[in-house]
């Protein structure tokens, strides 16, 4: 029902109740409007189990909210952090047993001073950032990260993503995805070029990106990638893992994707006769395409995903 502060004594005995129970949280999940934040206090026995928290609210006014969600006498540390909508400053936590959060719609300062305070984290995936910073924090400046491994960047602002990497390095990063509506492949391989990730990142996903030329600029960064999923544009990508590449810009680049074992095609209309040539040219003895739709000489078809394999 909608909740109002007016009506309290009608919500708020349930509230009681949840924190009656809060020694015995092991995964905890609000969505809830701000002002029910602060009337989330606990059972005041200092007991806490907490592993996975999930705070958050569609309608929840990141800009202008002061309330904050703060257990009494427990110092959380979860092991698993899901927020969105709220800002970081509005849960009362101690990040440093963190190893896996899921953010959305949170200033790009705000997820650096997040990873700047969890130095456990080893997955973080980023959905919907915002360019700058919340006001009530200060830039954390430049961050080096050791244990991240896997970073997923996911947003329709075009700055967000690249202010972001802009501002870290991960020297441990083997799984990358990139979607956004900005093409920064210059970005992207400063980050890569700075994380020294030549050799250690096996796992990449680009979404919306452009062309293949893009996927050039990046080249001399993806020499141990195993597996690519690229969504747009396929066919420039296939005429690249099928023909040799030397130059670009007049400069050298290596052999594209030498280690690629696996590509996952996501392509509206994909004609069997790419698919052909991809087989019979691609120099791997081992490569799994998967397909959702193909397109046969009277039409296309949609079919399940298949896997198929040549050696």
């Amino acid at each position: 029902m909608p909740l109002t502060e007016q009506i309290a004594d009608l919500w708020k005995p349930l509230i009681d109740i949840v924190n009656d129970c809060s020694s015995r949280w092991r995964t905890f999940s609000l969505d809830a409007l701000d002002f029910v934040l602060p009337h989330l206090v606990g059972d005041s026995k200092g007991v806490c189990i907490l592993e996975c928290l999930r705070v958050g609210s569609s309608c929840y006014n990141s800009q202008q909210s002061s309330y904050q969600f703060s257990l009494r006498d427990v110092t959380l540390i979860p092991i698993e952090v899901v927020s969105f909508a709220t800002p970081l400053r509005s849960i009362d936590d101690n990040w440093s047993n963190l190893t896996t959060a899921e953010i959305e719609n949170l200033h790009v300062y705000e997820c650096l001073v997040l990873l700047q305070k969890a130095q456990r984290l080893t997955t973080g995936e980023f959905n919907q950032l915002r360019t700058g910073r919340d006001k009530h924090l200060l830039p954390p400046g430049s961050i080096i990260h050791d244990a991240l491994r896997c970073l997923s960047l996911f947003s329709d602002d075009s700055e967000a993503p690249r202010q972001l990497l802009d501002n870290l390095t991960l020297p441990s990063l083997v799984d990358l995805t990139y979607d956004t509506s900005s093409n920064s492949p210059k970005s992207v391989s400063v980050f890569l070029q700075r994380s020294a990730s030549a050799w250690r990142l096996t796992a990449l996903s680009i979404l919306h990106w452009g062309g293949s030329h893009n996927l050039l600029t990046v080249a001399s960064h993806l020499q141990a990638v195993k597996r690519l999923e690229y969504y747009r544009d396929f066919y420039d990508c296939l005429q690249l893992l099928n023909g040799p590449i030397t130059t670009i810009e007049g400069k050298d680049v290596p052999d594209l994707l030498p280690n690629l074992h696996e590509v996952s095609i996501f392509h509206e209309v994909l004609p069997w006769r790419l698919l052909a040539d991809l087989f019979l040219f691609h120099p791997l003895s081992i490569l799994s395409v998967h397909l959702t739709k193909v397109k046969r000489n009277c039409g296309w078809t949609m079919s399940p995903p298949v896997v198929s394999k040549v050696s």
